[in-house]
């Protein structure tokens, strides 16, 4: 992230992510002429940031010296962090992340001559993101 103050000051940080994902696909044959075909795809990705650090020298020959932890306290919302060292503490804004999000298609579909079908497709797509992470459990998906 970038927070710019006098000058601008590049904020990294180490991520602690869960991801979880399927696909299931249903295919139902009524006749041999009517068949209903249903996808779903259901995910979940949850962040928390921790560590944050700040570019101090993009150019130096080890890359330790790349970085410098920053000394920061927890804030409603974000982080108090004293990017510029002159003891005035600036806000920086909580990255931490929730996003939930179910996909789904249904297809049926009419063979109504030899050669010739007719279909529809239904499409639906559900998305969440909560800025602030919390790790994923079952419980999860009643935010929809």
């Amino acid at each position: 992230m970038r927070i710019s103050v006098e000058n601008e000051h590049y904020i990294f940080d180490h991520i602690a992510r869960q991801t979880v994902g399927l696909t299931g696909r249903f295919d139902f044959a009524f006749t041999l002429n009517l068949s209903l075909q249903f996808y779903a795809q259901p995910f979940i990705s949850a962040g928390r940031y921790n560590h944050l650090k700040q570019v101090v020298d993009p150019v130096a020959g080890d890359y330790t010296n790349h970085f410098h932890l920053l000394g920061y306290q927890v804030a409603k919302g974000g982080f108090l962090a004293d990017v510029n060292d002159d003891g005035k503490p600036v806000f920086i804004s909580d990255p931490d992340f929730n996003f939930k999000q179910f996909r789904t298609n249904t297809v049926p579909r009419w063979e109504y001559r030899p050669g010739s079908t007719l279909f529809t497709v239904w499409s639906r797509g559900l998305k969440t993101l909560i800025r602030q992470a919390s790790p994923i459990s079952p419980m999860m998906w009643g935010n929809f």
